[in-house]
């Protein structure tokens, strides 16, 4: 493990102590420490796996982003879901194109699902991915994705995106904030990028707390609010273009936060715990409550997509 005596992004030295103890309810167990900087206020897991040791943390058939897995009821919710939110996430693509023929990298493309629907709507999409295994179905649906940083310095030296997309990836990634620089040398001039979290700020992670599964410790290095991300890309050379709301992002995330509640009860491992009706009743009714809060922007959307545009 390593620990960080600094903030990440500002370097203030003085973390403003435990924000939330939280446990790796996905496969060990274990607690981590959700901290915030007493500075920039950006939240992170600290101590935290190294670069080394995190892909043990990887390792579990329930890591559903990195398959195409359908077999119990949350993962037909999770590809449904998926499947309806590709759509939208390709027109909130549009939105900011002049038109489809244009080049897109998706960074951290895992199964390579997104790219997929680009293409299908004109876009030239590559993608890049590390994950071995998620690379290697992504490839296997016909898609174009690069595994190593090497190979995509090189595939950028000849063609430079117009988009770049990080979907639910930048909280996992040791580099950031030194990746924002290397994603802004990567774009076409004007170029846009769009960053999707989930927000630790929305209204069923403040009803959850520790249980909160987007905390997902120690996977997740860190934490975003609004606040957090937004300055910490305007720095970087971007002009902040506006945000978008993931609504199916808040019960995903509530069925597994109740599924954690019941795993700390019982102290069943992930793969047995079962959530019963009123259960399930349960998350869907805290995810409505954060949705209609989003909408009436008193919190923000538990997870969120923010578009930036290269001005430098």
């Amino acid at each position: 493990m390593e620990l960080l005596d600094h903030c990440p992004v500002c370097g203030w030295k003085k973390p403003d102590g435990s924000k939330e103890v939280c446990r790796d309810y996905l496969l060990t167990m274990d607690l981590f420490q959700v901290v915030e900087c007493e500075n920039c206020r950006l939240r992170f897991t600290n101590p935290r796996p190294s670069k080394k040791e995190i892909a043990a943390y990887y390792y579990s058939e329930d890591y559903i982003s990195h398959t195409d897995r359908k077999s119990s009821l949350m993962d037909k919710a999770y590809q449904y879901a998926k499947l309806i939110m590709l759509s939208r996430k390709v027109k909130m693509i549009g939105k900011h194109s002049k038109n489809q023929e244009q080049t897109l990298l998706d960074f951290g493309c895992g199964t390579g699902d997104f790219l997929l629907a680009a293409e299908k709507k004109g876009y030239n999409a590559i993608g890049y991915e590390p994950g071995k295994e998620a690379a290697s179905k992504a490839q296997q649906k016909g898609v174009r994705v690069l595994c190593t940083m090497e190979d995509l310095r090189d595939t950028i030296t000849h063609t430079k995106p117009d988009f770049i997309t990080l979907w639910h990836v930048l909280e996992h990634m040791h580099e950031y904030p030194e990746i924002i620089d290397t994603l802004h040398d990567f774009l076409n001039k004007n170029g846009v990028l769009v960053i999707a979290v989930p927000v630790s700020t929305s209204k069923d992670a403040n009803h959850y707390g520790r249980y909160w599964a987007a905390y997902d410790v120690p996977r997740h290095l860190y934490h975003f609010t609004p606040d957090t991300l937004v300055s910490s890309i305007v720095k970087k050379g971007f002009t902040f273009e506006g945000k978008h709301g993931l609504p199916f992002d808040s019960y995903y995330i509530a069925l597994l936060s109740e599924k954690h509640k019941k795993q700390e009860q019982t102290g069943l491992n992930p793969g047995k715990t079962k959530l019963s009706i009123s259960g399930i009743v349960k998350a869907a009714t805290i995810a409505s409550a954060s949705n209609f809060s989003a909408l009436l922007k008193r919190t923000p959307w538990s997870g969120e997509v923010y578009v930036f545009k290269k001005t430098e």
